[in-house]
């Protein structure tokens, strides 16, 4: 997976930079069927932001998951960048998993094979 990092009005230090590659990364495991058609890309947006409702410093993390063609979104905004971060990466766990819901086979159950019609209550 390719991970692209872009900060808008704070500094993008060594060390914040290493933490989204190793959340991020921590995906893979669950892309991995998908990069065989094509390598994933992850762009992600650090931010500092200004909010005039919100006192304090706010951050904003954006992360747009291209694979297949497709898009996974998952954006946050907090006043702490690496919970922010943890939070993004738990959304687009998430996401990934509806993702590969709706565009993986199911297997098919002996019963399916079988001809048979499930059970239902009628």
């Amino acid at each position: 997976m390719q991970i692209i990092i872009k900060a808008t009005q704070l500094e993008l230090t060594d060390a914040l930079n290493q933490y989204v590659e190793d959340r991020i990364k921590s995906l893979e495991k669950y892309i991995g069927r998908f990069e065989t058609q094509g390598e994933a890309v992850a762009r992600v947006e650090l931010a500092h932001t200004t909010q005039h409702h919100r006192n304090g410093v706010v951050f904003n993390v954006e992360v747009n998951l291209h694979m297949n063609g497709d898009v996974i979104r998952a954006a946050r905004d907090g006043e702490d960048m690496y919970a922010t971060i943890d939070e993004v990466k738990d959304i687009l766990k998430l996401e990934i998993q509806k993702y590969k819901d709706l565009h993986v086979e199911k297997p098919i159950s002996d019963a399916q094979r079988a001809g048979e019609q499930p059970m239902t209550d009628n």
